[in-house]
């Protein structure tokens, strides 16, 4: 098996490094650009409100939702990057798909380019198209690109972190026991000996990127605030062991532009809507999505990976204005939904803690619920899919073991940490592991790659 993927990819690794970049990111724009013309009726449904949310800022400039009378209100309902994004390619009610159509596609080239980069600095050009493939081919990555969701705009995101980390390794001052490899003079070969030697790059520059991309990321997904501090605070206990005290202080000027990021945002749900919101106002809703009665009475009878039907939860949620008075605008509807959560959570701990498992496994789960309308045959197919990703993965984590504290492997550890940990407790699904799949893409590369490099171009 694995002698005949090598023969498939070795004739594509001899095109320039230029020609190859341009190459996997054209092909992979014109299939995600197939892919979305296939299901382009998609972009019509709107089901997180960020067109709706889109056309306001279009049509008055308000960061708002236009009510019954046509009126815009002002809300923070949605993280703010991805409907300005929207606003800004003037989508309208008649005809945007062709615009979100396009957007997902560069994104997603962008996305599948940026983990070809990142495995061409830890492996070999023809390993790096495994990576790349991996990452076009995702099927969760394929299903939300057709959907006006943030995931194909998350993974860009966090896709731009993890190779921008890449970068920051690869211009890291050169080990001084590591040994040029044969194969290619502009890579070196690492070994447990120069563990410690292996040094993440620092400066203000790389860092003020680094926090620029960060401030992004948590813009278009509050999550990402966490890895942000994570990562950051990673990198300078990094420092802290090596004891590089000065160097120490440059995660301290990303994590600042983070801050500014989010001040921004809070300032502007205080000034607009007279609380400070740092996330949204739906994260009372996700929280008791998986944290109601309702829910935890379907752990207590069901059997284990059946899946919840939730329409009773949703019909009765959609009642709680009516029985509910305080809640007059959406802070004090995303308040109450906190306070019913934290309620249920604290009445039954226990299952609040099994629960938190079920979550966690539903977040890494290789196979899809079966539910009505999906094939069998096609879950089994999925499943495989990622059961194969997983395990070669966990082999490239091994191989790469050496390299654990360098800013790549720091960003990809603490993103999954961070999606394990924040998704335990919040609603949790396949697709909001959608942000880690280049890191595992590169994974699986490195797990394939018989010789372990390091670029340091």
């Amino acid at each position: 098996m694995r002698s005949s993927v090598t023969s498939v990819l070795k004739p594509l690794s001899r095109f320039s490094g230029h020609r190859l970049g341009i190459a996997v990111f054209l092909v992979a724009v014109v299939f995600r650009g197939a892919v979305g013309w296939v299901f382009v009726d998609n972009f019509d449904a709107d089901p997180d409100a960020y067109a709706a949310i889109a056309n306001s800022i279009e049509r008055t400039g308000v960061y708002g939702l236009t009510d019954d009378q046509g009126i815009a209100r002002p809300t923070a309902f949605r993280p703010p990057l991805y409907p300005w994004i929207l606003a800004v390619l003037s989508i309208s009610d008649q005809d945007h798909r062709i615009e979100i159509l396009v957007l997902h596609a560069m994104l997603g080239g962008w996305t599948v380019l940026a983990t070809f980069l990142i495995a061409m600095r830890y492996t070999s050009s023809r390993w790096s198209f495994l990576a790349a493939g991996l990452v076009l081919l995702d099927p969760i990555l394929l299903m939300q690109s057709t959907l006006v969701m943030t995931e194909t705009l998350a993974t860009a995101l966090a896709a731009t972190v993890l190779w921008w980390c890449s970068v920051m390794t690869s211009h890291s001052r050169r080990p001084e026991r590591a040994q040029r490899s044969s194969g290619n003079p502009m890579l070196l070969r690492c070994n447990c000996r120069n563990f410690a030697a292996l040094v993440p790059a620092y400066s203000v520059p790389a860092y003020s990127v680094l926090g620029i991309l960060l401030a992004l990321s948590y813009l278009c997904r509050p999550t990402f605030l966490v890895w942000a501090v994570l990562l950051l605070f990673a990198l300078a206990g990094v420092s802290a062991w090596r004891q590089r005290w000065v160097n120490m202080l440059q995660p301290a000027i990303a994590l600042l532009i983070v801050a500014a990021g989010v001040g921004a945002w809070t300032a502007r749900n205080w000034t607009v809507i007279g609380h400070p919101v740092w996330a949204t106002t739906h994260g009372g809703y996700t929280l008791l999505l998986g944290n109601n009665p309702m829910f935890y009475q379907h752990l207590r009878t069901s059997r284990p990976g059946e899946a919840w039907d939730a329409e009773p939860f949703l019909e009765d949620y959609k009642n709680r204005l009516q029985e509910h008075p305080e809640i007059v605008d959406e802070h004090s509807d995303d308040r109450w939904a906190y306070e019913k959560a934290k309620a249920t959570i604290v009445s039954q701990p226990q299952v609040f803690a099994y629960s938190s498992l079920v979550r966690l496994a539903r977040l890494w789960s290789p196979m899809p619920h079966q539910v009505q309308g999906r094939s069998a045959s096609m879950n089994l197919a999925v499943g495989i899919f990622y059961t194969c990703v997983f395990l070669t993965s966990l082999i490239g984590l091994f191989k790469q073991r050496h390299r654990l504290l360098e800013p790549f492997m720091l960003a990809g550890l603490t993103l999954a940490i961070t999606l394990s940990v924040v998704h335990s407790v919040y609603w949790s699904n396949m697709r909001m592991r959608a942000p880690l799949t280049p890191a595992l893409a590169v994974l699986v590369a490195a797990g394939c790659c018989r010789n372990v490099k390091v670029n340091t171009d």
